[in-house]
Formats: C-alpha cells, sequence, structure tokens
C-alpha cells in the first residue's frame, strides 16, 4: 500500500499503520487529490474505506467519522 501512495506524483510521505489498519499520506493537493490516490489501490488488496478529513498546518490527518 505504502509502495503504491509513494508512485503517485505529489505524494510526499506515506505510512502504513498495523492497528487500526490504517494509512497516513501527505501530499501536495496542487499535484494530487483523493481520486488518484484510490485509483493508485486498483489491483491491490487495499481500498479507500473512509473519508479523510484534511490536515490543519503543524496537524496529523484524521479519519472523518
Amino acid at each position: 500500500m505504502v509502495t503504491a501512495f509513494k508512485k503517485v506524483d505529489g505524494v510526499t510521505d506515506a505510512k502504513a499503520i498495523m492497528d487500526p489498519k490504517t494509512a497516513t499520506v501527505t501530499y501536495d493537493p496542487a499535484k494530487t487529490n483523493e481520486e488518484k490516490l484510490a485509483k493508485a489501490l486498483e489491483g491491490t488488496r487495499y481500498k479507500i474505506a473512509g473519508k479523510v478529513e484534511p490536515a490543519k498546518e503543524g496537524e496529523a490527518p484524521k479519519a472523518a467519522p
């Protein structure tokens, strides 16, 4: 999953978190978006299962309820 995200132009960092099964992806919104990130996961066993809340400067992103 991390490898797939890092291949997307504009992704500056990607980390997998095993428990809970999530990922944190840092990207330049001028170069990519959630749709492109979801497309990067096609053909893998992973998918984007929820909405992501953009991070404010200096904060980590949070999954929306």
